[in-house]
């Protein structure tokens, strides 16, 4: 293995562990169901509380999944053609 592909290897292994800490501390859609359909209490700030938070969090998740898919993309033309 070349130099190139050990530090492929060493950024797929940091980016897939980056997307499993971010995916596992994002909230659960489904929590926020039962709340809805039984008209819980809630006020104005109650319901944009975290949307900022949780956008930002899905961007960061879509873009180290992009990033995972373009380096194995690139791994995996370095084994053909490398």
């Amino acid at each position: 293995m070349s130099g190139l592909q050990i530090a492929a290897a060493v950024i797929m292994i940091i980016l897939s562990l980056a997307i499993i800490v971010i995916v596992l501390l994002q909230k659960d859609r489904q929590s926020n169901l039962s709340g809805t359909i039984t008209g819980g209490d809630s006020s104005f700030f109650d319901k944009t509380k975290g949307k900022r938070k949780e956008a930002a969090m899905e961007n960061i998740t879509k873009i180290l999944a992009g990033l995972f898919f373009l380096l194995a993309i690139a791994a995996g033309l370095m084994l053909i053609y490398g």
